[in-house]
């Protein structure tokens, strides 16, 4: 449960109700929490406590992904993945595992990928 107040679906903003819609389907996701990947959404909910910070986060993911990167998405959600295994970064691991892996409708991390890359111990330095 997060610490900060959530913005329920009736005081939501109509950019901010159209990734609710996305997200939650029809639900209130105040009232009626979790995400398809299993996650309780309430990122979103309390992120949309300031709606342009809400637009801005929302922006930054279309940015992430956008084709004009230049790293591989496959590298790059690979480092995704090993960077929140690493930290113990539950959310951050499992989104990259979940979403983050299908990237441009592709899937492009194999799970023998994921199995390898949790495989491989923490550096000590």
């Amino acid at each position: 449960m997060p610490r900060l107040r959530q913005v329920p679906r009736a005081e939501a903003t109509p950019e901010i109700t159209q990734m609710y819609d996305l997200l939650f389907g029809d639900r209130d996701p105040v009232a009626e929490p979790g995400t398809a990947t299993g996650t309780p959404g309430d990122w979103w909910t309390v992120f949309a406590v300031v709606p342009d910070v809400f637009n801005h986060a929302v922006a930054g993911f279309g940015l992430y992904r956008s084709k004009n990167r230049k790293i591989d998405p496959k590298l790059r959600e690979l480092g995704q993945m090993r960077a929140g295994f690493a930290v113990g970064s539950q959310f951050v691991f499992s989104q990259h595992c979940n979403l983050g892996g299908f990237t441009g409708g592709v899937w492009v991390v194999s799970s023998r990928n994921v199995g390898v890359l949790v495989a491989v111990p923490n550096s000590t330095d």
